[in-house]
């Protein structure tokens, strides 16, 4: 096991996403909660995996398609 200051986060950046296509939005979802978990301090494939990312994401992606509301903001380090 890696110590945690070497663990890299479960998403990567990507450039030149497109949230109006599902794929890149679902994305950008998934980065943008890894972003708040690693800010609270949660190490990757110890306090949560990509499945804890899927599972938060579903929901805000099936309302933002439920309600063709999409928007995001997002930063990236």
């Amino acid at each position: 096991m890696k110590p945690s200051s070497t663990r890299e986060r479960l998403t990567r950046e990507l450039h030149g996403t497109d949230i109006t296509t599902l794929g890149d939005f679902l994305y950008v979802l998934l980065a943008n909660i890894e972003d708040g978990l690693l800010t609270a301090g949660f190490i990757p494939d110890v306090d949560y995996t990509c499945r804890d990312l899927l599972t938060a994401a579903t929901p805000l992606l099936a309302n933002s398609f439920a309600t063709h509301n999409l928007s995001i903001a997002t930063s990236y380090p």
